[in-house]
């Protein structure tokens, strides 16, 4: 089955966006209301569920999907692995009108990253990886800051991609509901690039 996706180029960054079905945007709210949350990002508020998401079976479903679009790019970009497997998945929280937010981070130890916008999305902020480009030897106070920040708000059942290195936060959610969002991360396995002889240069499962 194939899955369509949008390709886009930010700063330029190529970042990848993908629409879930509505049955799969339904059930992933369902069972992020009724998820526990506690609160790691003592800075911004954001509540956090159990990191290891892909490990429930309640989750497969939304696991299968998100492997499905990371593995079209691993066919449409001819990157040479096996597919790429999630690592990782978590859901966040951010309560309504409570100026929750994350602060920019980024996702070490993966290959892509990605984000499903599940309900009340107030717009994520991607940061330029290459800012220090904006600021020429000579430099005038009162920037750059718009040309290295890109806030972004899709539709609830949107799955963004990116690569882990871009640092991305999310703006106060002053909304009138809560903010739900998907993370995850993925990581290449199986046999990875071709060195002498043809011969994988690494060959990697992960449990």
């Amino acid at each position: 089955m194939k899955h369509r996706y949008i390709e886009k180029l930010w700063f330029p960054v190529r970042v990848w966006e993908f629409a879930s079905g509505e049955h799969l945007l339904n059930r992933t709210l369902h069972d992020v209301q009724i998820t526990e949350f506690r609160s790691y990002n003592t800075e911004g508020g954001v509540g956090t569920s159990f990191p290891h998401l892909e490990e429930w079976s309640q989750w497969k479903p939304l696991k299968t999907w998100f492997e499905g679009c990371a593995n079209e790019l691993v066919t449409s970009n001819g990157w040479v692995c096996e597919r790429l497997s999630v690592t990782s998945m978590w859901a966040n929280r951010s309560d309504a009108k409570t100026g929750h937010h994350h602060t920019p981070h980024r996702h070490p130890m993966s290959y892509l990253s990605g984000i499903y916008y599940v309900q009340g999305s107030a717009p994520t902020m991607f940061v330029d990886p290459l800012a220090q480009r904006e600021w020429a030897q000579l430099h005038l106070d009162g920037g750059p800051l718009e040309e290295t920040r890109l806030t972004y708000s899709p539709p609830p059942g949107t799955l963004l991609l990116f690569p882990s290195y871009l640092v991305h936060g999310s703006i106060p959610n002053d909304r009138n509901e809560d903010r739900y969002t998907i993370a995850v991360n993925f990581f290449p396995t199986g046999k990875i690039n071709l060195g002498a002889w043809d011969e994988p240069m690494l060959t990697l499962d992960i449990k």
